[in-house]
């Protein structure tokens, strides 16, 4: 039995494609052109803590909402069950994924600790004036 559609044509099932794209980009703050697009331009790439942050969260959250299926799911079977080889090897899985799950807490614990300041401004030679020289003072401005 053919499944029924559910877009009326493919223009409609590709704006709505389109239409989740842009709004996961707008949750997780990714940039349009998630190539790389600063680097393709010459200009540095700069670390984005908070960019990271929000993604390693969602992923956090995520494996945190598929431990929580796991854990209802193997509840759900009997004891019996639980207790025979393929739930000893669900049960080692389950494992692994508390593994994973502490380890990326503390991912998100470490980029939290190296994270800039919010409003704190670069200093030292990476600085730069509006002409683009170093804001060391040797510029050259012509002001001695």
């Amino acid at each position: 039995m053919p499944r029924t559609k559910k877009y009326a044509s493919d223009a409609e099932r590709q704006a709505a494609y389109r239409l989740r794209c842009l709004q996961t980009q707008a949750l997780l703050g990714s940039p349009a052109n998630a190539a790389g697009s600063s680097a393709a331009s010459g200009n540095s790439v700069k670390a984005d803590y908070r960019r990271w942050n929000r993604l390693i969260q969602a992923a956090g959250r995520d494996l945190e909402s598929v431990g929580q299926e796991m854990t209802d799911y193997f509840e759900a079977r009997s004891e019996s069950r639980q207790e025979d080889q393929r739930g000893e090897e669900f049960s080692e899985l389950m494992e692994t994924q508390e593994e994973a799950q502490n380890l990326l807490q503390d991912l998100i614990q470490a980029l939290t600790l190296r994270s800039p300041t919010p409003g704190r401004k670069p200093t030292g030679p990476q600085q730069q004036t509006q002409n683009g020289v170093g804001g060391d003072g040797a510029g050259g401005d012509g002001k001695d």
